[in-house]
């Protein structure tokens, strides 16, 4: 870079703002600045973009399902339209909240405003410092249904017989969570060919198989209110726990986090909960104004953060604590992980554990 005429020559100015000024342009962060808010930018176009993930059932299948319908109510609490912009899953959660949050995708489509679907777990928030997750509005869980005719009893896999079958998305948490239990002890009486826990349930209803695997909302859909079936949870240790789903933006769109009262607004009026039951699904968040989750909404951004925070790391120590005094006195060691949500990673379960509901084959 030349020196000014007549005055002496400027410092050096690292990287991209060294080409931004040289071209005659402003370096982003001082665009990011200047210009308007999100909030006001999708106030000034009136359309609130929301990502959706392709083939989720129930929440979207071919332009329909719950968050198809939480999309619009939440654009509407908010005075906009909503468009859905579906999208396949990346090759993990860590490429999904870069093409649909803070970046957008390289082939020219996204960001979203908005995301949902996002696993709201601590690890994933820390491992993506661009992104805000917030709102969670639904609790995910692996489960088991089963046909009382054929498992009238079942407090262990065990109660289903040698010679009885169980269906399951091969490709899937459920699917490597049946795979590897009791060290593959059930793996021939797996029906694995299905496209997810929707076609489990389906296959179970037809009464090709004794029994269904798959998250807690595919089973619920297509057998909810039943009577001639049981769904439960699956009686593994690394499935019981499931975990919280919520929305994602842009971390620098603070005044997105709006979207935070709207949402409290469709949970207490019943809307959210009306959404969910007319799809048969249970489960609902309780957890949309809690502090261990998410932002408060009677607290500030920062102030309900390090409140998740604390509330986060208090939990991890006090695990951790009690489970190294329970092993000292016991004289063992704990050669185990939990995996209590997706991002989570134990063991055999790399490919299952990082998806936010479909299937684990295409993700890593």
């Amino acid at each position: 870079m030349t020196a000014a005429p007549g005055g002496p020559a400027p410092p050096p100015v690292a990287g991209g703002c060294c080409r931004a000024r040289r071209h005659g342009r402003q370096p982003l962060t001082a665009l990011a600045q200047d210009g308007p808010s999100a909030l006001t930018r999708i106030r000034s176009r009136g359309i609130l973009t929301v990502g959706l993930y392709h083939e989720l059932p129930p929440f979207h299948v071919n332009g329909q399902g719950i968050e198809v319908e939480m999309a619009h109510a939440l654009a509407k609490a908010m005075n906009l339209k909503a468009s859905v912009l579906p999208f396949h899953a990346g090759e993990n959660m860590g490429d999904d909240l870069r093409n649909m949050v803070w970046r957008g995708h390289y082939m020219g489509w996204g960001p979203a405003d908005v995301l949902m679907h996002v696993p709201v777990h601590r690890p994933l928030m820390l491992a993506n410092p661009r992104v805000q997750i917030f709102a969670p509005y639904y609790r995910e869980r692996v489960m088991i249904a089963r046909s009382l005719v054929e498992v009238p009893k079942f407090d262990s896999l065990d109660d289903i017989g040698p010679q009885q079958r169980i269906a399951v998305h091969g490709l899937s948490l459920s699917g490597w969570l049946l795979i590897g239990a009791d060290g593959g002890k059930y793996r021939e009486r797996l029906v694995t060919k299905l496209k997810d826990g929707c076609d489990a349930a389906q296959a179970l209803q037809r009464g090709e198989v004794a029994a269904a695997a798959g998250h807690a909302s595919e089973l619920e859909s297509v057998l909810g209110g039943d009577a001639r079936f049981s769904i439960e949870p699956l009686p593994i240790p690394r499935g019981k726990d499931g975990w919280a789903v919520g929305c994602a933006v842009k971390k620098e769109s603070e005044d997105l986090a709006q979207a935070q009262a709207a949402m409290n607004g469709l949970a207490s009026s019943g809307e959210l909960k009306r959404m969910f039951n007319a799809a048969k699904v249970t489960g609902v968040s309780l957890e949309l104004s809690g502090l261990g989750w998410c932002f408060g909404l009677s607290l500030g951004p920062g102030v309900a953060w390090l409140a998740n925070w604390l509330a986060g790391w208090l939990a991890g120590w006090l695990a951790g604590w009690l489970a190294g005094w329970l092993a000292g006195w016991l004289g063992l060691g704990l050669p185990m992980a939990r995996c209590s949500a997706p991002g989570v990673r134990p063991g055999g379960l790399q490919r299952a554990t990082n998806h936010p509901g479909k299937s684990a084959g295409q993700r890593l």
